[in-house]
């Protein structure tokens, strides 16, 4: 399944997943994590939510690796509201986000050229003393080049 995650084979994990069924494999909430962030990067945000409600159907609990799968797949989506119910629901099971769950939200505002947004949820990743990534402040960069917002650009 990592396999298959890394090369954003959706499909692909899908047909590892049910051949594990199959045998009989106890699946865990990594399993559900590498199946959501396979759907992810494939850009499929209804299948890695499936993924989710799958896992949720046997009571395995989504840990940070899958909340991170739905905020990215969400992100891939142009879809913010999405990547925003996702972090609330972290948020409500307790899950503490990381850099890479905070800069997919980062993220996700970046690419629907929302620079004020993207920027309110990098104050949130620095207020909650996750340190920024390269990929947080290329992502930050990119929002603002976007907007056309130079100034910006140049002081980062």
């Amino acid at each position: 399944l990592k396999a298959c995650s890394n090369a954003s084979a959706c499909s692909k994990a899908s047909e590892v997943f049910a051949e594990m069924t199959s045998r009989r494999v106890a699946a865990t909430p990594r399993t559900f994590g590498k199946l959501a962030t396979a759907a992810a990067r494939s850009g499929s945000l209804s299948a890695a939510e499936g993924w989710l409600q799958e896992m949720q159907r046997r009571d395995l609990q989504p840990d940070i690796v899958l909340y991170h799968a739905m905020l990215d797949a969400a992100a891939k989506a142009h879809d913010t509201s999405a990547a925003e119910k996702w972090y609330a629901e972290m948020s409500r099971a307790r899950c503490r986000p990381d850099v890479l769950t905070l800069t997919s939200l980062v993220d996700s505002f970046a690419k629907e050229g929302r620079y004020s947004e993207a920027e309110r949820w990098f104050d949130r990743l620095v207020s909650m003393s996750v340190s920024p990534n390269v990929w947080t402040f290329n992502t930050l960069i990119s929002a603002a080049a976007r907007t056309g917002n130079l100034k910006v650009v140049e002081s980062w």
